[in-house]
């Protein structure tokens, strides 16, 4: 370790050996942060801090009459009760429960109004998160009414929406106009809706695996075990192991990059081969060199590295962890993928939500989105035989059980007289039910919530 900076003499030579001292303090600083790096990383991302001690000051060019350049900005409410004396270390508790309060004169309102255009497509005020002191909602005794109704079941969001879904109004049949823009929405019963995204999704999923259980995902359980393991194993690593551990890791990296370099260079040499001798030879090589990219680019993690011993025991006995994963993203529900979803998926195709903002996905149609539904994999729930519906079409017997099933499962009814009659020679056929199945499924009546 390099001694204090403060301990060299105020000489040529002792500026010269301090620099020196502290280019190696700083290479040996740079050890720790490159190991530590993840961490850091994750808790940047993820951290709340509160510094009583700063302040936040308006600009120098300030030039608003209301306040003077450089002057601090107190903190306090928008609007409704004013908060005063808050101790420093309390204020995002404070602020948590006045944003919260019944007194706030838009938090109940805003809830109410987002349930309500949840359950019947268009909210009294829309958009649902542009109100301001001129907003006026298109029936404000509705909203007040629902003000009441929100208070009233103590903000259960679940109680609230069975008062809703119990209404006549819900009762009603679809409406399938839409209001011209810039005009009052009236309500006469709730709007045609298509599925969002995450429905769509879940409904395919379900008719294509069953019935899946809402429990957390056993391999989301075990990589959050395993990191946080790492992660305690890592903080409770000495300095000497961790310098030791960035050496290895770096080599780890050279060496990463030579393999990778030196496979671009044998697959070359494999396309431009002459004979099978000379191709059998670079194949041999190809794989000697594949196999140190695999072991480097482990090693070249710090965390896989620092437990290694963990990872080959959760890899013994020739499991596949990956494939593990990916079967169990394929029983998952949209809410348990991870998020942004990959541009490839059916949810990001119909406008999943992007978690950052409430609401902020979309029912937007778009010619990608029917393509979609022909012929992505999500949505061949019909033409593979390992899908729950095609295996239970299979064990049916009669036309009118295999009718009844595709109905039951597609549209959660069973066939009306009309359609019976209408259908059922293509329920005697198995190919034939499965194109029907097929068409319903890309139908209107199964997209849009009726």
């Amino acid at each position: 370790m390099t001694p204090p900076l403060g301990e060299f003499p105020k000489t040529k030579e002792g500026v010269q050996a301090r620099r020196q001292a502290s280019n190696q303090r700083n290479k040996e600083v740079g050890k720790y942060a490159k190991i530590l790096q993840p961490i850091f990383k994750d808790f940047n991302n993820n951290a709340l801090t509160d510094d009583p001690t700063r302040f936040l000051r308006l600009p120098e060019d300030y030039k608003y009459k209301d306040a003077k350049p450089k002057e601090i900005v107190a903190p306090e409410t928008l609007f409704g009760q004013p908060l005063k004396d808050v101790p420093a270390d309390q204020r995002r508790e404070s602020f948590a429960k006045w944003v919260t309060s019944p007194e706030n004169p838009y938090f109940t309102k805003v809830i109410a109004n987002r349930l309500w255009a949840r359950t019947f497509g268009h909210g009294l005020l829309d958009p649902v998160d542009d109100w301001g002191d001129d907003s006026q909602p298109a029936h404000p005794q509705v909203l007040a009414f629902l003000e009441t109704a929100m208070k009233a079941v103590d903000y259960d969001l679940r109680q609230f929406s069975r008062v809703l879904f119990l209404t006549q109004l819900f009762q009603r049949e679809c409406d399938p106009t839409e209001p011209p823009p810039g005009t009052i929405h009236l309500v006469r019963g709730p709007a045609l809706q298509r599925m969002s995204a995450e429905q769509l999704y879940d409904s395919m999923l379900v008719l294509n695996r069953g019935e899946v259980d809402d429990s957390p995902l056993t391999a989301n359980i075990t990589k959050w075990e395993n990191y946080t393991a790492s992660i305690r194993k890592l903080l409770g690593t000495g300095s000497t192991e961790l310098v030791a551990l960035g050496e290895t890791t770096t080599k780890a990296e050279r060496e990463y990059d030579a393999s990778r370099t030196e496979a671009r260079r044998l697959r070359q040499l494999l396309a431009e081969a002459k004979d099978d001798t000379e191709r059998k030879a670079i194949a041999a090589q190809m794989r000697e060199a594949q196999q140190r990219v695999e072991e480097s680019r482990r090693l070249r993690d710090p965390i896989a590295n620092l437990t290694g011993e963990m990872s080959m025991m959760m890899e013994e006995g020739g499991k596949n962890r990956r494939g593990e994963e990916g079967k169990a993203r394929n029983n998952a529900r949209a809410s348990e993928l991870p998020a942004p979803f990959n541009p490839s998926t059916l949810v990001r195709e119909f406008g999943g939500s992007d978690r950052t903002t409430p609401s902020s996905g979309d029912t937007i149609a778009t010619v990608p989105q029917a393509l979609a539904l022909l012929n992505d994999p999500t949505t061949d729930v019909i033409g593979t035989k390992r899908s729950v519906l095609s295996q239970r079409l299979s064990s049916l017997k009669t036309p009118d059980e295999r009718l009844d099933l595709v109905f039951l499962r597609i549209y959660s009814r069973l066939p009306s007289s009309q359609e019976r009659e209408r259908y059922a020679p293509l329920a005697g056929d198995e190919k034939s039910i499965r194109d029907l199945a097929r068409a319903m499924l890309t139908s209107n009546q199964f997209i849009f919530v009726q």
